[in-house]
């Protein structure tokens, strides 16, 4: 026992440098282990596919995409009359994953912990219930689901089953957007007043994509409402407070086919907030041949916030910032930045007094029975 206490005096009398040294080799080590893998199936390969997250989660060394399913929609069905009937099978080849007919195969492997569920909105709720009875967290685009209730009762439905529902937002990964939401937090431009922003995608209309009244019925809205699901959701992130009142302006400036349809395209959304904050957005999609329209302006207490072109500068990819934030949320069981199906519900709500705003003109009061979380 002396031999053993006289050790542990030596070895706590050893110089620091000594010290730091095994340290440093412990860590390095650390570092070496195999990092954990998170194992991806994708169900639903249309349109929305073609340029989903499951291509972003591939790039990131810590993910396996084991495997592709098919799933009859209407954005399934224009992607083949594009591409091919073998459509489906060859982006399955494309991800090195194994491609199935039906998505409850993929639901019944036992070695997928996340489905990337790229179906409809209207078919989200279902759906999504589906993958979490089976075991698997959720990764879902915008909009996570076609109503709000929806989003929230598939969030609570998940925390419930102890797993996770994601929504991919990258607007919350551009470097620039992080800082200024950084700004606000630290209190550098004092109590933030007003902020003044555009979103705008150009180049449209998306290639492939026709509308029609299924897309309506699938999705809920046009391009204002798309776009604006991505710019909302920001608004909401930086201000941290509910919403009380919307008021907004949507209508067809850009595509005949939408006009015949009620849908809108292009618009201008006014939000105030509980803390005191107004919000005015300007959003959706024109056919400007050019790199996207955006811009930041935020006015506090004490400073102010300018940023132009936010999609273009920048050093780190967003998208590749956002899939390492996947990964890390569905491996730690932490959303750190990613939206949650809660904060996905309170930006579907925000949208939908807007639709309903522009259709009566008419302020809309927020009047709703959950909150972000």
């Amino acid at each position: 026992m002396k031999k053993s206490v006289e050790n542990v005096m030596m070895a706590a009398t050893l110089p620091n440098k000594n010290i730091v040294s095994v340290a440093s080799k412990f860590k390095i080590k650390k570092e070496q282990q195999i990092p954990q893998i998170l194992r991806v199936g994708v169900i639903g390969v249309g349109l929305r596919g073609n340029h989903s997250y499951e291509q972003t989660l591939n790039k990131d060394p810590q993910v396996k995409i084991l495997a592709v399913s098919h799933y009859d929609s209407a954005s399934e069905v224009l992607a083949e009359n594009r591409a091919g009937k073998e459509y489906h099978k060859q982006y399955a080849k494309e991800l090195s994953a194994e491609y199935y007919s039906d998505y409850r195969s993929v639901l019944s492997r036992e070695d997928i912990d996340l489905i990337v569920l790229m179906c409809e909105p209207s078919k989200a709720f279902k759906l999504g219930k589906e993958c979490i009875d089976a075991g698997k967290h959720v990764l879902r685009d915008k909009p996570a689901t076609k109503n709000p209730e929806d989003s929230f009762e598939l969030a609570e439905y998940a925390k419930q089953k102890g797993k996770m529902f994601l929504v991919a937002l990258p607007l919350r990964f551009y470097p620039v957007l992080q800082d200024v939401r950084n700004s606000i937090r630290s209190g550098q431009i004092g109590d933030v007043t007003t902020i003044n922003m555009g979103y705008i995608w150009t180049n449209g209309p998306l290639q492939g994509f026709t509308a029609s009244q299924d897309y309506v019925d699938a999705f809920g809205g046009g391009d204002a409402l798309s776009a604006g699901y991505h710019a909302v959701d920001y608004l909401n992130w930086i201000v941290n407070s509910k919403p009380v009142s919307v008021y907004a302006h949507m209508d067809t400036y850009f595509y005949k086919e939408y006009k015949e349809l009620s849908i809108e395209d292009f618009g201008q959304i006014s939000i105030q907030y509980e803390n005191g904050v107004i919000a005015n957005l300007i959003t959706g999609r024109c056919t400007a041949k050019r790199a996207g329209i955006n811009w930041l302006d935020i006015s506090g207490t004490a400073g102010t916030i300018d940023v132009r072109d936010f999609r273009s500068n920048f050093e780190s990819d967003p998208l590749v910032r956002l899939g390492h934030s996947i990964v890390e949320a569905a491996i730690s069981k932490n959303y750190n930045d990613i939206a949650t199906g809660y904060e996905a519900a309170m930006t579907g709500a925000i949208l939908k007094y807007a639709l309903r705003s522009s259709q009566t003109f008419s302020e809309q009061k927020v009047s709703i029975d959950w909150s972000v979380k």
